[in-house]
């Protein structure tokens, strides 16, 4: 333990000890000596300034003394006026009890219902606002992490154990998806096993690369030595190395992202409390190299652009929360009595989806390579999942952006789509990889596993119309069967014109019309003379539809995505007069 982290917990046991009031500790039973309670009270005090600075790392500020050491202190004051009231001391047991009691009012106030009077701060700071744009921006679909986290995973692990040396010194650590020249990747940090294995094993010989874009790529182990590693001890923990050089700054858990270059780096993002350690503020990155331990320590605005997260997942989740929680009332509004729900009206209270054993915010990266935090929300009454609106949060400046314009099918929902048609008998897991706008429309992205992990196919579930899906083995035949699904699955009122699918009119002569039955809906599609679209339409929305021949004079208004298969929104047969 190095001098610094020694002198944290030796401080903390001093303010322990020097609570000790010498009167009072004049009654103490004879069993207990002045010298060895106060030598005990010094050890614990330094073994709980051991724990607290030395492994769980907090910082070394005023709040931090007090807000760690208080219910210690309450209840050591309370104790020991017990003593003098057995010694019939009891105007010094009154004179010390009560600051006891005090003491741990105190700490209860600040831990339990402080946190209550500051929804406000809480949403601000969420630093949240409802966006302009009705429609997420049209998604690149050369560039779709179809790759799901636990697959990606398995390809890794697969990589790992054709190791012939040394593998049994190291692990996986946990990764992230990032963008490395416009492609995206699942990037893994390597780690040791334990300490035996730290002594032995050094330095650790490199990370592995998974693609996210394409399920049959194989992993590619990248070498580069590292020294210093979140799983390494003493010295070489980069956790501890950061906080020696940060003693009294707010530091968050490292994560490991790498350049252009494959060049390694851990990024520890960094900031400061507010409202009495109630709200965490970041306020930039500390990047590390592992080989060297060089360290720089930049502001938010300055953090290298390779760098994809700043804000940390847990702080977005967080933001998330407060944002729909408080952004129609405080803190009552949403949590009732004492946080029992008695009372609450929740009006307008939205929160994040529950995703069950997944993670309820997730990466995003736009046509630009910049990654957002997105989680989808609902109302907050049980028997509700429907999605009334999802948030994206910037991953380097945490600036929030609500979408209320979309509406519909959950992500959680959306992984029930294992279960339609010839899925269900394999017994698939849908692990949900993003909301996107494809051809026009807001789509959830769904990777199906097996059991194992093991990647099997892509589905696409369309958010306003959970019958409207596709899934392929292949991604751009998953795609191809979705745009047809949406052509024959949404045409009349649920077709709907967006930023990039523009509504458009046309009048023409029908040259081919072929019509059948796909799921319990009669389809109609045609061709017209002056276009080489695929117009739909259905007869449930338009029954006049079933009496198209060739050579009708048709006006029609669709849904342009610039795709082949195009959705009618209105028709009017101009021969038949309907």
């Amino acid at each position: 333990m190095s001098v610094f982290f020694s002198l944290a917990a030796l401080i903390t046991a001093l303010l322990f000890v020097l609570t000790t009031r010498l009167e009072i500790l004049k009654g103490a039973p004879n069993n207990f000596t002045f010298g060895f309670y106060v030598a005990a009270k010094f050890v614990v005090g330094y073994l709980w300034g051991v724990f607290i600075f030395n492994i769980v790392l907090l910082d070394t500020t005023f709040l931090a003394y007090i807000k760690s050491l208080a219910i210690f202190i309450a209840a050591a004051m309370i104790w020991e006026s017990t003593w003098s009231i057995s010694k019939s001391k009891k105007n010094f047991a009154v004179y010390y009890f009560l600051p006891g009691v005090c003491t741990a009012a105190a700490f209860l106030i600040l831990v339990i219902f402080y946190p209550m009077t500051i929804a406000d701060q809480k949403f601000n700071a969420a630093n949240g606002s409802l966006s302009k744009e009705k429609n997420l921006e049209a998604t690149d679909e050369k560039h779709l992490p179809v790759v799901g986290d636990d697959y990606a995973e398995y390809v890794a692990k697969r990589e790992l154990s054709t190791w012939k040396k040394n593998i049994s010194y190291f692990e996986l650590g946990y990764g992230i998806k990032q963008s490395i020249n416009g492609t995206l990747y699942y990037v893994y940090p390597i780690e040791y096993r334990g300490y035996s294995k730290w002594l032995k094993g050094q330095p650790v010989p490199g990370f592995i690369k998974v693609n996210a874009e394409n399920p049959n790529a194989e992993a590619e182990f990248v070498k580069s030595d590292m020294r210093y590693v979140p799983s390494a001890y003493f010295n070489d923990n980069v956790s501890r190395m950061v906080r020696k050089k940060n003693p009294t700054t707010l530091l968050m858990d490292p994560s490991f992202e790498i350049d252009d270059q494959n060049h390694p780096f851990y990024v520890v993002p960094y900031g400061h409390f507010e409202a009495l350690r109630n709200i965490r503020i970041v306020d930039g990155a500390i990047l590390v190299d592992p080989k060297t331990g060089e360290q720089k320590k930049y502001e938010t605005k300055d953090v290298p652009k390779f760098v994809d997260q700043i804000i940390p997942t847990d702080i977005a989740f967080e933001r998330m929360q407060w944002y729909g929680e408080y952004r129609e009332g405080g803190w009552f509004n949403a949590n009732g009595l004492l946080g029992t729900g008695i009372l609450a009206s929740q009006t307008g209270v939205v929160e994040p989806t529950d995703w069950g054993d997944a993670d309820s915010v997730f990466g995003l990266y736009d046509k630009a390579n910049q990654l957002s935090w997105f989680s989808d929300f609902t109302n907050p009454t049980s028997d509700s999942d429907t999605m009334v609106g999802f948030a994206m949060m910037n991953a380097r400046n945490g600036k929030i952006d609500y979408y209320e314009n979309v509406s519909g099918v959950s992500g959680s929902d959306a992984k029930g789509v294992s279960q339609k048609g010839t899925l269900k008998a394999e017994d698939l897991k849908g692990n949900v990889r993003g909301l996107f706008q494809i051809y026009g429309q807001p789509t959830w992205l769904v990777s199906l596993e097996d059991k194992s992990g093991v990647y099997r196919y892509t589905a696409f579930v369309n958010v306003k119309d959970a019958q409207v899906y596709a899934y392929a083995k292949d991604v751009n035949e998953a795609l191809n069967n979705y745009e047809t699904a949406i052509a024959t699955g949404m045409t009349g009122q649920n077709a709907s014109a967006s930023k990039d699918a523009k509504e458009s009119v046309i009048s023409g002569s029908v040259v081919s019309v072929y019509k059948r039955e796909v799921k319990d809906k009669t389809m109609v599609q045609f061709l017209l003379d002056n276009s080489d679209k695929i117009f739909t339409v259905t007869a449930s929305e338009y029954p006049y539809a079933m009496f198209i021949e060739t050579g009708h004079r048709l006006n029609l208004t669709y849904i342009d995505t610039k795709n082949i298969n195009v959705s009618v929104k209105s028709l009017k047969d101009i021969t038949l007069k309907k």
